[in-house]
């Protein structure tokens, strides 16, 4: 594709790539195919299972509802506005516009942090659930094994602290993570 004239848009460049590239290159989740259509785990909201799919050069989350093309995606997952999220796709997919100022060094950089943050904060989601699934199989596992009358007390202070680890909450509170026991303590700090 290479150098286009000043007096195109880089919006009308970008739109040449297939949203399913788009999103090869930017998304954090792998694409699946299903039914014919490429899905998706949202990254815009808790998701488990893919729930955004493709038509075209539009993708839509059926869980949360978010929408838009290509531009949009990469906009909304680093925080960009959209002229900047435009200049990101066609920099990253080897495009230049005349008279466009490219992103510089530090601009980038900035959007890489973004992007290593949020793969962390994903990361770490995704080991909490983990450990809370972890912690509710062992619950059930020892409430099959045991019998009522017949639990003593170390048994009795395992179930409890497997209790209290289910019931932890996750919040989110100006970029930190607290994790709160069922007391209302905080845990920990993240």
């Amino acid at each position: 594709m290479g150098i286009i004239s000043g007096n195109q848009d880089v919006f009308k460049l970008i739109r040449e790539i297939p949203l399913r590239e788009i999103f090869k290159r930017y998304s954090p989740n792998p694409l699946t195919l299903r039914a014919g259509k490429l899905w998706v785990v949202c990254p815009f909201h808790e998701d488990k299972n893919p729930s955004l799919s493709f038509k075209g050069d539009r993708f839509h989350c059926f869980g949360c509802g978010t929408s838009g093309d290509g531009v949009d995606f990469v906009a909304k997952l680093y925080g960009l506005t959209a002229l900047e999220a435009a200049r990101l796709i066609a920099s990253d997919f080897g495009l230049a516009v005349e008279r466009d100022k490219p992103l510089s060094r530090e601009q980038r950089a900035e959007i890489r942090e973004r992007q290593e943050r949020r793969e962390l904060e994903r990361a770490w989601k995704q080991g909490v659930d983990s450990l809370f699934r972890m912690a509710c199989d062992m619950r059930d596992n020892l409430l099959q094994m045991i019998k009522p009358e017949t639990v003593d007390d170390e048994t009795m202070e395992l179930l409890i602290n497997l209790e209290h680890l289910i019931d932890a909450i996750i919040t989110e509170d100006d970029g930190k993570i607290f994790i709160l026991l069922d007391g209302g303590g905080t845990y920990g700090t993240y």
